[in-house]
């Protein structure tokens, strides 16, 4: 007895093969899992960008409500992107600064 399959059984067939190899898992979690040289340097960007910002209040001995925001913004999505702990000794210094409004220098008020 002869068995015929149709176009789509095969498909079917093929497709369910695929998906049950462990080989296919393996390859597809070794894509998913593993940082990709863009990520990294995503990381490294947002990591020089708070680290500079966060430098530049605690030398001048404050953050503005505005800073601490845009760093708060980047903090989070960073740690959630598993950014090392660099970001984190900058973030606690920078909580330990007085928090005030945006100060604007004269000399660029008056002109």
């Amino acid at each position: 007895m002869v068995i015929i399959m149709t176009p789509l059984q095969m498909i079917a067939t093929i497709v369910a093969a695929v998906l049950a190899s462990t080989g296919f898992w393996t390859f597809l979690q070794k894509i998913v899992s593993k940082p990709r040289a863009l990520d990294k340097l995503v990381l490294a960007i947002v990591q020089e960008r708070f680290v500079n910002l966060a430098q530049d209040c605690i030398n001048r001995g404050y953050v503005t409500n505005q800073q601490y925001k845009i760093m708060m913004d980047i903090y989070k999505p960073y740690k959630g992107a598993d950014g090392d702990g660099l970001v984190d000794k900058y973030w606690s210094e920078v909580n330990e600064l007085p928090l005030t409004e945006e100060r604007r220098n004269t000399s660029e008020v008056n002109g």
